[in-house]
C-alpha cells in the first residue's frame, strides 16, 4: 500500500514540474499543437499501472533535484530576481517621472477650463437672475395706478414693451 502512495506522489511531482515549467516559459511550448498532444501521451503513460512509471521516472529526475543543483537553481534565481527588480524600478521611475509631467503639463490646461467653466456659468446666472428681476418688475404697478381694465390702445402699448424687454433679454443673454 505504501508503494502504490509513493507511486501518486512521484506522479504529482512530475505533474507539478511540468506545470512549473510551462509557467516559468510562460507556455510558450504549450502553444505548440505537437507539445501538447504529446504532454498528454506522456501524462497518460505516467498513470498507467497504478503510476508505476511515474516513480521510475521521478527516480531519474531525483538526481537533477539534488542539494547540489538546488543551490546553483537558487542562486540563478536569485540573479533573476535582483535583475528583474533593478529593472522593475526604473520602469516604475520612469512611469512616475512621465505622470508627473503629464500632470503639470496639462495642470494649466485643466485648471484654466475649469475657472472658463464656472465664470460663464456663474454669468449666466446673474443675467438670468437679471432678467427674472427685470421681468418681475415690469409686471408691477407703481404706485398710484388703478387696476381699472385698460384700453385696446394701452393693451397694444404694453404688449409692444414687453415683448421689446424680452428682446433686450434674449440679446444680452446671448452675447
Amino acid at each position: 500500500m505504501k508503494e502504490k502512495y509513493q507511486n501518486y506522489l512521484s506522479f504529482w511531482a512530475i505533474l507539478a514540474i511540468i506545470l512549473g515549467l510551462e509557467y516559468v516559459t510562460f507556455g510558450l511550448f504549450y502553444r505548440l499543437a505537437i507539445y501538447r498532444v504529446l504532454r498528454l501521451i506522456f501524462v497518460i503513460w505516467l498513470q498507467i499501472d497504478y503510476c508505476v512509471y511515474a516513480k521510475s521516472t521521478f527516480e531519474k529526475l531525483t538526481p537533477f533535484i539534488s542539494k547540489h543543483h538546488e543551490q546553483k537553481i537558487e542562486d540563478l534565481l536569485g540573479e533573476i530576481i535582483a535583475t528583474l527588480s533593478k529593472q522593475g524600478e526604473k520602469v516604475k521611475e520612469k512611469a512616475s517621472n512621465q505622470f508627473w509631467q503629464l500632470i503639470t503639463q496639462n495642470y494649466e490646461i485643466v485648471k484654466d477650463s475649469v475657472f472658463s467653466a464656472l465664470s460663464t456659468a456663474s454669468q449666466k446666472a446673474v443675467d438670468l437672475s437679471k432678467t427674472n428681476s427685470n421681468a418681475s418688475l415690469s409686471n408691477q404697478k407703481p404706485p398710484g395706478e388703478s387696476n381699472e381694465p385698460l384700453n385696446d390702445d394701452e393693451k397694444e402699448k404694453e404688449n409692444d414693451n414687453a415683448a421689446d424687454s424680452a428682446k433686450q433679454a434674449i440679446q444680452k443673454k446671448d452675447s
